[in-house]
């Protein structure tokens, strides 16, 4: 398994994004988005984050976040995707991977 470039620190601000296998859709119905915006909620109980900025499109997302504890950005991220991925294959009836890759993440150290 490929380790990232990058090393997730409290207090430090990062861009989080990624986009659906095939470039198809990740969220096909408004209640998409809202699950996926319910378990960043339930997750930042164990992973405080402080949400800056979010995009979600049809077939991508965007987000800024800042780490708000010791504990890597990367394990809340992949609890989510991994929860969301899970939730919607069984709702659309669909196995394997929703994403392209691994969530990409850029250390946002200037506006």
């Amino acid at each position: 398994m490929a380790r990232r470039k990058i090393v997730f620190a409290q207090d430090q601000y990062y861009h989080i994004y990624n986009r659906g296998c095939n470039r198809e859709d990740i969220f096909r119905t408004p209640e998409n988005y809202l699950y996926l915006l319910r378990l960043l909620g339930e997750c930042r109980d164990n992973c405080p984050v402080a949400i800056i900025a979010y995009c979600l499109m049809p077939n991508h997302y965007h987000f800024l976040l800042r780490q708000e504890s010791d504990t890597p950005l990367s394990i809340l991220i992949q609890a989510i995707f991994n929860a969301y991925t899970k939730a919607f294959n069984k709702r659309y009836r669909r196995s394997g991977t929703l994403f392209e890759g691994p969530f990409e993440a850029i250390h946002v150290d200037k506006e």
